[in-house]
């Protein structure tokens, strides 16, 4: 077809393409990849080539930690029978890899921070930690640490893909993408970078997507116990706007406990059937909410294939001891007692007759008493 633009084909070739590819994944030539966490994989059973998991929380709520549990789950061949033949780019923009093992060791040990810092590791803590060092000297990973532009991170990929263009799967992590910085004076980069995953996502048939965010600095407008007002939307991740529409996933994750709340969300029992033994009894509207001590929220707050789409809301008791726990129980008692104190309203006395009342306005001995006129 002489004199049509290279970038036209027709259906048909694209239609027999789109059925190779289904042949494939049906018959186990090529397998949706797993990131073996429940709440993304129980949808599909894995992850479509070229999608794209974006993944939003606040400051602190352990963003990093999530991304490095999906990691270890991808390139896990427990998870994934074809994993050996995976590669990952993982761009490490936030944390160094110090901070990386410390979090790790942390999490793997179920010792303070301090303590691992301060004293060398024990006899059984050294087997531990040696295997999960081996994990790390993993050939499949590679790792950028030092800051890019949006331009770089075009380069960067491309050449990777290219590289390993007959791997069953390439997988890049960006945690996270707001620093990611702009190559041109005033481009905004998470613009360029959504542009430049799709150019990738298109150009490339194996390659797949995790980006980490921030959440916006003002997103909730009332954050209290028992109300569904703090349930997150995919407006609240910064950058939603440009990720949004590529994302096959968009993942909030919540800590309510952290934000002051004892019981969140408002619901029928039979919403989420699987999250029971997270739900506190029915109240006198039929009614329920989830016990937020020691547990992290995940909101799935967009899902593009699915045949369970309404299943958008999982769980998780966080690693945490019974000491630990406590501990945080009381300090959220102490702070609620400390805010009810400072926060009571002055005592209304009754005004005293320092004027003729026959002569004042109807109303104006309610304003003395603290009411207005309708009162």
């Amino acid at each position: 077809m002489s004199g049509i633009h290279s970038k036209i084909k027709t259906a048909k070739d694209l239609a027999t393409r789109a059925f190779v590819q289904l042949n494939k994944i049906q018959t186990g030539q090529n397998r949706l990849v797993k990131t073996g966490r429940p709440y993304i994989d129980k949808h599909l059973g894995g992850l479509l080539p070229s999608s794209v998991l974006l993944i939003g929380a606040s400051s602190g709520t352990g963003k990093s930690l999530e991304a490095m549990r999906i990691m270890k789950g991808v390139m896990s061949e427990e998870v994934n029978e074809q994993a050996g033949d995976y590669v990952s780019l993982e761009f490490m923009l936030e944390m160094k890899f110090l901070d990386l093992v410390l979090r790790d060791a942390n999490y793997k040990l179920n010792k303070s921070k301090t303590e691992i810092l301060s004293r060398q590791f024990e006899e059984g803590e050294k087997a531990v930690m040696k295997e999960y060092h081996e994990t790390l000297k993993d050939g499949r990973r590679f790792v950028v640490d030092e800051s890019v532009d949006s331009a770089e991170f075009l380069d960067i990929c491309r050449a990777f893909c290219r590289n390993h263009k007959d791997k069953k799967g390439i997988i890049i992590l960006i945690d996270h993408l707001l620093l990611i910085t702009e190559s041109e004076r005033g481009e905004d980069p998470l613009k360029k970078v959504s542009e430049y995953t799709n150019i990738l996502r298109k150009e490339f048939g194996n390659v797949y997507f995790v980006f980490l965010s921030q959440l916006n600095r003002k997103v909730y407008a009332e954050v209290k116990d028992k109300t569904n007002k703090m349930v997150p939307d995919s407006s609240m991740i910064y950058g939603s706007s440009h990720f949004e529409f590529l994302s096959a996933f968009a993942v909030i994750m919540l800590n309510p406990f952290k934000m002051g709340v004892d019981y969140y969300m408002s619901i029928k029992k039979d919403r989420y059937p699987d999250l029971q033994e997270f739900m506190t009894i029915e109240d006198s509207k039929g009614k329920v909410h989830f016990n937020t001590l020691g547990n992290m929220f995940y909101h799935l707050v967009k899902i593009r294939e699915s045949d369970k789409m309404y299943d958008n809301l999982h769980i998780e008791k966080m690693k945490l001891s019974d000491k630990q726990l406590e501990k945080m129980k009381m300090d959220s008692e102490s702070k609620k007692e400390e805010e009810s104190v400072v926060t009571s309203p002055p005592p209304v006395f009754e005004p005293q007759a320092v004027f003729d009342a026959t002569v004042s306005e109807p109303g104006n001995l309610n304003r003395f008493a603290g009411f207005d006129n309708e009162n």
